[in-house]
């Protein structure tokens, strides 16, 4: 099974610049950019999409006590910079956002969310392991030589072994039901 990889265009940031007009961030903050279709992004590297909704994602150098630090700074479509995870949830609950999550921001300046991995020489290639079964594709990828891995059924649900148990009564799984990134 061996598939062409792939050559996707590379996430090109916006160059114009966006200015903060100094406001009560609301609802209206996100209204051009909230997507007619839940799933618009679905196949996308989770840290990439607030890029996609016209975040801005940068990344600055600061010197304290004579060492230098870097830093990653958010800025929303509106202007805002957000530099703490507590500023982005605040954000996010300001404008009522349902598209993203909290989980979708990441504040280390070595990560770089932009980029996707593009294989250097494949001989074997498998552009999704799971047949569609997770957002995201898990791709299989050999450079060494064009043996391919064994075979294995994939699946998203847990699935025991012999002899295994595995606990699924209402009281043993416990969730919550929270609307407020279960502050309460």
């Amino acid at each position: 099974m061996m598939e062409r990889v792939p050559s996707e265009a590379s996430y090109r940031a916006p160059v114009e610049k966006l200015f903060y007009l100094p406001h009560v961030c609301s609802y209206k903050c996100l209204s051009r950019v909230r997507p007619l279709r839940p799933d618009l992004h679905r196949s996308r590297n989770p840290l990439l999409i607030p890029l996609l909704y016209d975040f801005r994602r940068m990344t600055a150098r600061r010197r304290i006590n004579r060492k230098t630090g870097f830093h990653v700074i958010y800025k929303t479509p509106c202007g805002l910079c957000l530099r703490s995870m507590n500023e982005i949830e605040r954000y996010l609950f300001e404008t009522d956002c349902d598209f993203l999550f909290l989980e979708m921001f990441c504040l280390d300046p070595y990560v770089l969310v932009d980029r996707k991995f593009q294989p250097y020489k494949p001989f074997y290639y498998i552009a999704d392991i799971t047949k569609g079964q997770e957002d995201v594709p898990l791709s299989c990828v050999n450079e060494i030589d064009s043996t391919p891995p064994p075979q294995v059924a994939y699946s998203k649900e847990r699935i025991p072994g012999k002899g295994v148990f595995i606990n699924t009564s209402w009281e043993f799984l416990v969730g919550c039901d929270c609307q407020d990134g279960c502050r309460d």
